[in-house]
């Protein structure tokens, strides 16, 4: 059986910023390992492979 918890504001607002911050770290981590992989563009549009 699920159990609710009430939340305030600031609460909900801050599980939604840690949320976020997990999927940016994550997006940027996989970004990074394409990027060293040499398949990904990096910021400067340049593409290293590596044998």
């Amino acid at each position: 059986m699920p159990m609710f918890v009430d939340l305030t504001d600031r609460e909900l607002e801050t599980l939604a910023i840690d949320c976020l911050n997990d999927i940016k770290e994550t997006m940027n981590s996989f970004i990074n390992q394409e990027i060293n992989n040499g398949v990904a563009m990096d910021e400067t549009e340049t593409v290293t492979f590596h044998k």
